[in-house]
């Protein structure tokens, strides 16, 4: 059954905390500076469209063997 994600969006901070579950510092080094990580700007400030961030990091999960 396919993953239920809110058509919600979101802030850096709030994205840092509520999704990723990491430090702001942390989400912009590892997440949110990638080159196709999603957002759009809302006038000069960057939001992150969730389920476009669900879909990203569906398809950048990495596995151990």
């Amino acid at each position: 059954m396919p993953t239920q994600v809110p058509m919600e969006l979101m802030t850096r901070k709030d994205l840092a905390s509520k999704v990723l579950h990491v430090d702001v510092n942390t989400a912009d080094k590892r997440f949110l500076y990638e080159p196709d990580f999603p957002f759009v700007m809302v006038g000069t400030q960057r939001r992150y469209y969730l389920p476009a961030v669900h879909d990203w990091l569906m398809k950048h999960q990495m596995f151990n063997d």
